[in-house]
């Protein structure tokens, strides 16, 4: 199976993935600092399999409230992640699924919307840290002569 190629627009990518067989799942559809999908692109709420309506790295909540609204309004199921910068916040956010334990009842199950999406926020002294070593490594490749 070829991977699906690099620079289509979201909907294509989404067709595609579904052609293969593939499960699609909307990541942090609000978020304002990242790519933010559902800000940019509403239309994408409708295309995909779910929706992750909680992320452990939402230190305010809204962005995962108002993830959580639009998946149950079009009707997705909704899925947990920990989006985890270190192996110890791995599962701070996670999915529950009603599934047998093989890869094809696990995707179906979601497709389904047999899942729980289960939380546990990052805490905030380890995000702030996260994001001001990583807005400084960001700044550090931006401007040659930053020094440390």
């Amino acid at each position: 199976m070829d991977p699906i190629p690099p620079g289509l627009s979201v909907g294509q990518t989404i067709a595609i993935a579904g052609q293969m067989g593939g499960v699609t799942i909307l990541p942090h559809p609000f978020h304002m600092w990242r790519h933010g999908v559902g800000l940019k692109l509403k239309d994408a709420l409708a295309l995909v399999d779910a929706v992750e309506a909680f992320n452990s790295r939402y230190i305010v909540g809204t962005a995962n409230q108002k993830a959580a609204q639009l998946a149950k309004r079009f009707g997705k199921p909704c899925i947990g992640g920990s989006d985890a910068h270190h192996w110890r916040y791995v599962g701070y956010g996670s999915t529950l699924i009603d599934a047998e334990p093989t890869v094809e009842s696990i995707l179906q199950a979601i497709r389904q919307g047999k899942t729980i999406a289960s939380c546990r926020m990052t805490p905030l002294r380890t995000y702030t840290r996260q994001s001001l070593k990583s807005t400084w490594r960001r700044l550090q490749r931006r401007i040659p002569n930053l020094r440390r």
